[in-house]
């Protein structure tokens, strides 16, 4: 797909995405998918037009829906990691604020994703989640509690640990 037409789905994607609702996690799936599609296929992601559609996500996922956020995290760490997409501390606050949040309230089977996504937000960016540090790392802290031995597996261990 050429980049013009690549710009111009990212473009309505990015529209579409405004105009939902938190009850729309049907056509918020089928998005992401199609996100998700795209970021495999290019490397011209915006990263404006990429903040306000990865923070528009982070707001319209129904909080338990451990599909989308797999989806969603997926879709962090191919941007940052493949697109080498670099996002504003204030995005990089709030998405890792919403992981936080995501890994307290999902399920075992989607920690390692949120894990992975985290780690790729954090990768270089400690400085700019200063006010995180206490949920992170804390002594209740969600990677503190993660990394207990007795209560999670060694590859959901070892993804803490990497954040």
């Amino acid at each position: 797909m050429e980049d013009k037409a690549v710009e111009s789905r990212i473009q309505e994607y990015s529209t579409k995405l405004k105009n939902l609702k938190v009850t729309d996690a049907n056509e918020l799936n089928k998005l992401v998918d199609q996100i998700n599609e795209l970021n495999a296929n290019s490397a011209c992601f915006e990263n404006k037009v990429t903040e306000d559609m990865l923070l528009n996500i982070a707001k319209l996922i129904p909080p338990g829906n451990d599909h989308i956020i797999s989806k969603f995290s997926s879709l962090i760490y191919f941007l940052i990691i493949k697109q080498k997409v670099v996002l504003h501390a204030t995005c990089i606050e709030s998405l890792s604020a919403f992981m936080i949040s995501a890994i307290r309230m999902s399920g075992e089977w989607v920690l390692n994703d949120l894990l992975i996504a985290l780690s790729a937000l954090l990768s270089g960016n400690t400085d700019k989640v200063v006010t995180l540090h206490e949920n992170l790392i804390g002594k209740n802290g969600v990677l503190v509690q993660l990394l207990i031995p007795s209560k999670f597996d060694k590859s959901v261990h070892f993804n803490a640990f990497n954040c």
